[in-house]
């Protein structure tokens, strides 16, 4: 899926080439809101800015998008689309290619530079449809169904493929480990990774993964629930203090399949089951809304996701906290929701609209990050909707998100950092290291 250009109220730099040949014998100029651009000038073009330039024809025809770029140096300012985007923080020079005529001009570019850690971005489908892995904004071979961080910095990257391989910080701790059924989620905390499937409607497989490899697996079966349903499947799962699996996920009436109800699930050190229905009828933990987690006091909290109001409300020990926004966008082709849990602290982001007309594409998107509740920041505004998205916090405290709008926005903080300029991209994850 396509999106319009991103950061539109960042379109500071805009540009007027004066030409000194026609096309088709007639004059004309280069402009985009009249600020002039002589060769050799230098140009601040900030990271996922874009810049366009249109060729006006001094008898007052209509203008014409007549100019491609090319760059010296793409991994800081790259061609996208026939104009030229910030791509990193650094400096190179750029020529705009006149169509038509052996006209060009070439002008020096400057990007910021914001300090960051290295930066891993896995993507569940690039252009072609096939996974994509990017190190620093530089696609790599490598394919990763999982990549995750925990609270400590530690990063898990994961590749299923008939069996399941697993790095910790860049070391394989597991390899050719078998997994049975498809993958349903995993999450990293306190040096380990958890990771848990769905075998069938009855059975769920987990497995918990440290530096010494795999420590922990089984199967949790599903059938335990209100009805002794044998129609479910496992979301999520989390270990508390004390040992206790946690699990939540979801069953079906058996009455009516269409109706599900969120159920959680304790998996006991004497390997005791428990389960219990909680929250309200018709809710439910389906992708994209399926984080939870105990916090560090022992709460279990919940990300749940109405798909029919469009809403998010956040759950502590099976009470309603409260709802971050009245405006979340929940996207079939992305994640659109995540929280993080660090200490007693509930971060999460999300992709909000605001409608700005009666028409369906009439909207303004923005990634937006808050705390406990409150805003922090919007990572990201668009005049569009946006592609998916993820968010990840370091050690030191630095929230990261990615969004996918004309390729992949990073941002630190809020600020952007690094533009991966590469389209239909779909469903990003996140991960960085502090250096």
């Amino acid at each position: 899926m396509r999106f319009k250009h991103i950061l539109p109220a960042a379109l500071a730099a805009l540009f007027l080439l004066s030409a000194c040949e026609g096309l088709g014998g007639g004059s004309f100029t280069y402009k985009m809101d009249g600020v002039e651009i002589a060769e050799g000038s230098t140009v601040d073009l900030q990271i996922g800015q874009f810049i366009d330039i249109y060729a006006y024809p001094e008898d007052g025809s209509e203008p014409h998008r007549l100019v491609a770029w090319t760059s010296e140096d793409p991994s800081v300012a790259a061609s996208l689309s026939g104009g030229l985007i910030g791509v990193h923080g650094g400096e190179t020079s750029a020529t705009a290619h006149i169509e038509g005529t052996e006209k060009t001009v070439t002008m020096k570019v400057r990007v910021p530079k914001t300090p960051h850690g290295d930066i891993y971005v896995s993507i569940d489908s690039d252009e072609d449809g096939k996974p994509a892995f990017f190190v620093n904004g530089e696609r790599t071979d490598e394919k990763w169904d999982i990549l995750t961080q925990d609270e400590q910095g530690n990063i898990f990257q994961g590749a299923i493929s008939g069996s399941l391989t697993v790095k910790m910080n860049g070391k394989t701790v597991v390899e050719g480990h078998t997994i049975p059924g498809t993958l349903a989620n995993y999450k990293a905390k306190g040096g380990k990774l958890y990771v848990v499937s769905n075998v069938s409607d009855a059975q769920a497989h987990w497995c918990i993964i440290s530096s010494a490899g795999v420590v922990r697996e089984g199967n949790l079966d599903t059938i335990h629930n209100e009805w002794d349903s044998g129609a479910g499947a496992v979301n999520a799962m989390d270990e508390a203090p004390d040992g206790t699996l946690v699990f939540w996920g979801r069953i079906w009436n058996p009455e009516n399949k269409w109706v599900t109800y969120a159920h959680i699930w304790e998996l006991l050190t004497d390997d005791t089951v428990t389960a219990r229905m909680h929250y309200r009828d018709g809710w439910d933990l389906m992708r994209p809304s399926y984080d939870a987690g105990i916090d560090s006091e022992g709460n279990h909290i919940v990300l749940i996701q109405d798909f029919d109001l469009g809403d998010f409300e956040i759950w502590k020990n099976e009470t309603m906290l409260y709802r971050p926004t009245e405006n979340a966008h929940i996207a079939n082709w992305g994640r659109s929701g995540k929280m993080v849990l660090r200490g007693t602290d509930i971060w999460f982001g999300c992709c909000e609209i605001t409608r700005q007309g009666d028409e369906w594409w009439d909207m303004t998107s923005a990634l937006t990050v808050f705390k406990n509740g409150k805003k922090q920041f919007a990572a990201v505004t668009v005049e569009d909707s946006l592609g998916g998205m993820d968010i990840c916090i370091t050690p030191s405290g630095d929230v990261y998100t990615v969004t996918l709008t004309s390729g992949a926005l990073v941002c630190k903080n809020g600020t952007p950092v690094l533009f991966i300029p590469e389209t239909n991209l779909v469903n990003p994850s996140l991960a960085v290291r502090e250096l």
